[in-house]
């Protein structure tokens, strides 16, 4: 394979090993991706592309608790440009959100929100905020603007399930942390949205 012939030539080049670990990430391969991307830290953690690529590697190996402080950090200083940015905050929202850290999570939401109020997943992941937090009215409605800005199909049928709870229960009290067993197709999802 090239890359690791280029490794081989110069076991330091981090755009190599990172590019390597790139490819086994996109071929599904996450533990050897984040082996290189382990790799690459270790030579150069000061360098923002490598630390992105690590915290990704860790976040799609569900190594929630390991990305959090990359992904804070990461969302603290200045990125390349504001697309890997505003994925940063969205991934960090979810990662909070995993860890049961929903303030947090509310915080990095609201950055993305002033980022670009329609980035796509931004409604949806603050419809899981809300959902977990009791507040249905209120994740009901950010899903269905998920729904409206991007399309996602999956926000759609959350938004109706919920619409559907609401009038069959009368006023809300109280809805199971789950939402009717969502969370795990919504932790899915989610994961896509860093690529």
């Amino acid at each position: 394979m090239f890359y690791q012939r280029g490794i081989a030539i110069d076991p330091s080049n981090v755009l190599v090993i990172d590019d390597l670990g790139i490819t086994y990430l996109n071929d599904g391969q996450s533990e050897k991706a984040l082996e290189q991307f382990r790799n690459a830290y270790r030579i150069a953690p000061d360098d923002p592309n490598v630390k992105f690529h690590l915290a990704r590697g860790l976040f799609e190996t569900h190594e929630y608790a390991t990305a959090e402080p990359l992904f804070e950090e990461l969302s603290r200083s200045p990125q390349p440009d504001s697309t890997r940015m505003k994925k940063i905050l969205l991934t960090l929202a979810d990662v909070e959100i995993t860890l049961g850290k929903l303030p947090e999570a509310t915080q990095a939401l609201q950055r993305l929100n002033l980022l670009d109020s329609v980035f796509p997943g931004l409604h949806r992941t603050l419809g899981i905020v809300f959902q977990q937090q009791g507040q249905i009215p209120e994740a009901q409605a950010e899903y269905a603007k998920e729904y409206q800005t991007s399309g996602d199909l999956e926000a759609k049928r959350q938004a109706m399930a919920l619409a559907d709870f609401m009038r069959s229960s009368g006023p809300v009290t109280e809805l199971s942390k789950s939402g009717g067993g969502t969370v795990a197709r919504q932790d899915q999802d989610r994961r896509k949205t860093i690529q």
